[in-house]
């Protein structure tokens, strides 16, 4: 699957003002203007900002520029030193997430939206950890970002937002696949909290969006198979003349009802995981599922599935 980032054509310092030419720029406002008694000394600032600008280490670059804030808040240079901080932590989140510390991209991420809580490329970057945190089972972390990150990004895209640096053009594509893993990754949290009801609802959303995502149908048919199974063994239950009666009626009902649920899960997963990496065993164990399942319901027409597949296929656009 495509990365939130690979889908936004952002990395993290490019989220944040460069500033290649910083030095150049602050050279020129500078001027060589003494201060006056009792104002800020523009020369410290002046030196405090092109040590700041020629420091690597970000951690200490932030450190350098929010001191410098603190101790000239008047000074020409403050927009200077405020592009120090955008750079730092820029460079503090990229080093995070290539160390793997999801847990120090979320600190950092939280002191960037604290300045700008609106900023909708850093909350899908952030969104993406936590959709990486939720497949590698780590709910806690994920139900975090979630909350915090997953649910303010849907609320901005679903003001008409959009990332910054991103054509209209770009964003059209790439919106609908966006949002599609904003509620799978929803999907995926509420299906450990056991709310099915709840996950199967984000989950459908995010088939809405991007119905051609496999690994949204993975999460899917394990809660209709689970639903097929429990009503199956329910029926199984039922004496012989138990399944004549009304009552046995009613329960083998359900349970076509049930199967034919997972039939279309099934079908499903296997359509649109066809050639896509890292799902050939899973599909090597469906596909004889589907096969049983789909003969089951349709003893007219057992031959059938691969049809059926097909169609769903061309009702994906």
């Amino acid at each position: 699957m495509k990365k939130l980032s690979a889908l936004l054509l952002a990395i993290p310092l490019a989220l944040f003002i460069t500033i290649a030419n910083t030095t150049k720029a602050f050279g020129q406002a500078g001027g060589g203007q003494q201060a006056a008694q009792g104002q800020v000394d523009e020369r410290k600032a002046y030196s405090a900002l092109t040590a700041c600008n020629d420091e690597k280490d970000f951690a200490k670059k932030l450190q350098m520029a929010k001191e410098a804030l603190a101790l000239y808040p008047g000074s020409q240079y403050i927009p200077y030193f405020k592009q120090q901080v955008d750079v730092a932590r820029g460079g503090l989140l990229q080093q995070a997430q290539k160390d793997d510390k999801p847990d120090e991209v979320f600190k950092i991420g939280d002191e960037i939206l604290a300045d700008d809580p609106e900023n909708l490329n850093v909350l899908l970057l952030l969104s993406q950890i936590t959709w990486e945190q939720a497949r590698k089972k780590n709910y806690s972390l994920a139900a975090q970002g979630a909350n915090k990150y997953t649910t303010k990004s849907l609320e901005l895209i679903g003001a008409n937002k959009k990332p910054a640096s991103i054509d209209d053009a770009q964003w059209g594509q790439r919106r609908p696949v966006v949002l599609g893993i904003l509620h799978q990754t929803k999907g995926m949290i509420l299906l450990n909290d056991k709310k099915t009801d709840e996950a199967l609802n984000e989950l459908g959303e995010s088939v809405k969006n991007n119905c051609a995502e496999p690994y949204t149908y993975l999460l899917i048919f394990p809660v209709y198979q689970e639903k097929y199974n429990t009503i199956s063994e329910e029926y199984n239950k039922l004496s012989d003349d138990e399944k004549v009666g009304e009552n046995g009626k009613a329960a083998l009902a359900k349970v076509d009802a049930a199967a034919d649920e997972l039939i279309a899960a099934y079908a499903k997963f296997i359509a649109f995981s066809e050639g896509k990496q890292g799902y050939e065993n899973i599909r090597g164990k469906v596909q004889p599922l589907l096969n049983d399942l789909y003969k089951y319901r349709n003893k007219d027409n057992p031959d059938g599935v691969k049809a059926y597949i097909d169609n769903i296929k061309s009702g994906c656009k």
